[in-house]
């Protein structure tokens, strides 16, 4: 099964577009995805993960190296 034939199937069920993220997977994935959404159930769509930068040191972790706390 090809991926338009997935996204076709998934546009039939829930009368919208396949998200991106979920045609983006491998296409076993998408046909799973496909399945559950046929059978009634949620498919939650993948996000990708947000890198957070680390902070620079606050004030008050200064404060607390001077053994305020200890």
């Amino acid at each position: 099964m090809t991926l338009a034939q997935l996204q076709r199937r998934w546009q039939k069920k829930t009368g919208e577009r396949m998200p991106d993220a979920i045609a983006a997977l491998p296409l076993e994935k998408v046909l799973r995805a496909v399945e559950l959404v046929e059978s009634g159930a949620t498919v939650v769509v993948p996000r990708a993960r947000r890198v957070v930068e680390e902070e620079e040191v606050s004030s008050l972790q200064q404060w607390d190296k001077h053994g305020e706390f200890t």
